[in-house]
C-alpha cells in the first residue's frame, strides 16, 4: 500500500506545481540510476528530473526513489532486485533530520528548494521462515519512505546546476539550461564523497 504525504512549505508558486492544471515542459526530462559511492559502485536509487511550469516561472522537479528498474538490492537472500532497503532507511533518516535538500547555485550562492512530497510503502522482500523455507514474495514489515520529491525555486536564465545535498554534502548534480519560457535537463550525475584535502607546508 502506498501513502503520499504532501508538504505545504515554500512559495505559493512552487506549491502550484501540485495542482492539476499546470503545464509541464518535459522535453528535457531525464531519468538515471544513482550510483553509490563505493570502490565498485552499484545502482541503489532511481532519479527523475523534469522541468515544470508554474505561471511564468520554471522549476526543476527532482524525485529520488528506493524503487525502480535497475536498482540493486541489499546483498543476501532477503533483497529483491528493483528495491533497496538501505536507500529507504537512509531516506527515512535524512528526512527526519531535515538533512536532505535540493539547492540551486546562482551567482555563487545556494538557493534552497522545497520538499513537495514523500511517498511511503512497504518494500518487496524475501524472508526465511522459522521452518527454513524461503518466502519469495513478501514485503518488509515496516513502511518506509520510498520516494522524495523536491522542486527548485524559479530557474535562472542560462545554464545552472542544481544539487541534491545529503547532510550538507552534494550527492547528485542536475544540469539545466533555460531560454525564456523553455528549459531542459542536460545531465544527471551521481557525486561521490569529496576527497580529503591534503595540506602541506606545516601547521595551518
Amino acid at each position: 500500500m502506498l501513502r503520499l504525504t504532501l508538504f505545504a512549505a515554500g512559495s505559493l508558486a512552487t506549491l502550484q506545481l501540485l495542482s492539476a492544471g499546470v503545464t509541464e515542459h518535459c522535453f528535457g526530462e531525464r531519468t538515471a540510476l544513482y550510483m553509490e559511492d563505493a570502490p565498485i559502485p552499484r545502482p541503489v536509487a532511481s532519479v527523475r528530473a523534469k522541468v515544470v511550469a508554474s505561471g511564468a516561472d520554471l522549476h526543476l522537479v527532482v524525485s529520488v526513489s528506493a524503487l525502480g528498474a535497475g536498482i540493486d538490492p541489499l546483498p543476501g537472500l532477503e533483497g529483491v532486485s528493483g528495491a533497496n532497503l538501505r536507500t529507504a532507511e537512509e531516506l527515512d533518516r535524512l528526512l527526519r533530520e531535515q538533512g536532505l535538500q535540493l539547492v540551486t547555485r546562482i551567482d555563487g550562492r545556494s538557493e534552497p528548494g522545497t520538499l513537495l512530497a514523500v511517498q511511503h510503502a512497504r518494500l518487496p522482500a524475501r524472508r526465511v521462515r522459522p521452518d527454513g523455507h524461503l518466502e519469495l514474495r513478501t514485503e518488509t514489515e515496516a513502511t518506509w519512505p520510498v520516494r522524495a520529491t523536491f522542486a527548485t525555486s524559479n530557474l535562472p536564465e542560462g545554464e545552472s546546476w542544481c544539487y541534491l545535498e545529503a547532510d550538507s554534502v552534494p550527492r547528485l548534480a542536475v544540469q539545466v539550461t533555460r531560454t525564456g519560457a523553455f528549459a531542459r535537463v542536460l545531465a544527471v550525475d551521481s557525486l561521490g564523497e569529496p576527497a580529503p584535502v591534503v595540506r602541506t607546508g606545516g601547521p595551518q
